[in-house]
């Protein structure tokens, strides 16, 4: 699944290239895509809007129009990529936009889970999401009040978005391993020192994810069709069964909440 690294990748690739470039047109093969306009509609109201600004927030995707926001989100299995106009479609197309300057966007996606939204305010979908871990905003006293007193598995917490924004299963796992912690740890048990730990890895792991360009263990791909490398350095996730690198402890793999964990029962207590 596309977490922060990977979006964040994809938005750093497209930038430069469609800044100040308008969308021709849109066609879709798989019209569910939309959600909250008719493909006719949507159609009708990006044509000729001039990209202003792209950014992320969260796994979003953000183009800013002249008054209207483009919000994409990849969800499991979704990919954005930058061609040249007559290329090939690729596999598992659900939607391309055509640019001024024959280039497309192609919107790729296995699962069909996908989702794309035109609003006046990005707000209205991004609505009630955490800060961004990467700006000044999710600090230290933010992040252990957000913990204080919960009676819930320090895991579900971080990947709760509207405790922190862009986390998901793979950067959770790996975030709790390079701080030391064990995922079924209770969050209002933890202490303040051990928090500074999560605080702290959370923005490393994350910080490493983007310079190695995302993780593509079966569908992300980068905003030009190309593999991460992010994968060769997972230290738990996906690594069950497999020694340890810091202390050669088997890799163990629980399912808590509903997801697949993976941690290291020496490194992480």
């Amino acid at each position: 699944m596309p977490e922060l690294p990977e979006v964040e990748t994809i938005v750093r690739d497209l930038r430069p290239k469609v800044l100040g470039r308008r969308f021709v047109n849109a066609t879709f093969y798989w019209p569910r895509l939309i959600q909250n306009l008719t493909e006719d509609e949507f159609c009708q109201r990006i044509s000729e809007q001039e990209v202003m600004r792209l950014e992320r927030r969260g796994k979003y995707i953000i183009f800013h129009l002249p008054g209207e926001k483009l919000v994409m989100h990849l969800m499991m299995s979704g990919s954005l990529r930058l061609q040249p106009a007559d290329s090939d479609p690729e596999k598992y197309l659900s939607a391309h936009f055509l640019l001024d300057d024959d280039l497309r966007l192609s919107f790729c996606d296995s699962r069909k889970l996908g989702r794309i939204w035109l609003v006046d305010d990005d707000a209205l979908v991004t609505n009630g999401m955490g800060p961004e871990p990467l700006l000044e905003d999710f600090t230290l006293e933010y992040f252990i009040e957000q913990l204080r007193g919960r009676k819930a598995p320090v895991k579900p917490l971080l990947l709760d978005q509207s405790t922190v924004a862009g986390l998901g299963n793979i950067y959770v796992d790996e975030t709790l391993y390079a701080a030391g912690i064990r995922p079924s740890r209770i969050a209002g048990e933890l202490t303040q020192d051990e928090i500074a730990r999560i605080w702290q890895a959370i923005k490393d792991v994350l910080t490493r994810g983007i310079a190695n360009r995302g993780t593509s263990l079966r569908d992300y791909r980068d905003g030009f069709g190309n593999p991460g490398d992010n994968q060769t350095a997972l230290q738990v996730f996906r690594r069950e069964g497999q020694p340890c690198y810091s202390c050669g402890t088997t890799i163990i793999r629980v399912v808590l909440r509903g997801r697949s964990t993976f941690f290291c029962s020496q490194c992480q207590k």
